[in-house]
């Protein structure tokens, strides 16, 4: 009884390639993620709506994937094609968890506009979507031992 029980509290993070933890993400279809631009979510400025501290925001977020690379974007544009800008050069993470990237920040352009962020995760799986309206600062972001986290300066 007590392996069957384990194995039911695993099964949600284990169908998931990976979870936006924070901030809200528009909605979440693992079927869907590997649909462009939003894991299969309209693009626009309805939904999960959480202010934007753009000196300073975290995003939170679960991979299931044992090594991926990382692409954060944002933009104001809800129609093709995007205009997305990179808030960080590409994320390298190794290790199975939660990890936290506490303080991102946005290019002064952004600074009073309502914006939409891009999570991409590429994995062995292919380019997996989540996005998310604005963010803000992270009430409570994981640290785990396990995760590694590497910014390249020039992917």
């Amino acid at each position: 009884m007590h392996k069957s029980l384990t194995l039911l509290a695993l099964l949600p993070t284990s169908l998931a390639h990976f979870v936006l933890n924070y901030p809200p993400s528009l909605g979440f279809s693992d079927d869907d993620e590997s649909t462009a631009p939003c894991g299969g979510f309209d693009l626009s400025f309805s939904g999960n709506v959480t202010d934007l501290a753009a000196s300073s925001f975290a995003i939170a977020s679960r991979t299931t994937h044992p090594q991926a690379n990382w692409l954060f974007r944002i933009t104001t544009s809800t129609a093709e094609p995007y205009n997305w800008t990179n808030i960080l050069p590409v994320v390298s993470e190794s290790g199975l968890g939660d990890f936290c990237l506490p303080a991102l920040s946005v290019p002064a352009e952004f600074v009073g506009k309502q914006a939409i962020v891009q999570v991409t995760q590429s994995a062995v799986d292919g380019n997996l979507y989540q996005v998310c309206i604005s963010g803000s600062w992270c009430a409570e972001c994981l640290v785990n031992s396990r995760i590694h986290v590497c910014v390249y300066a020039n992917v």
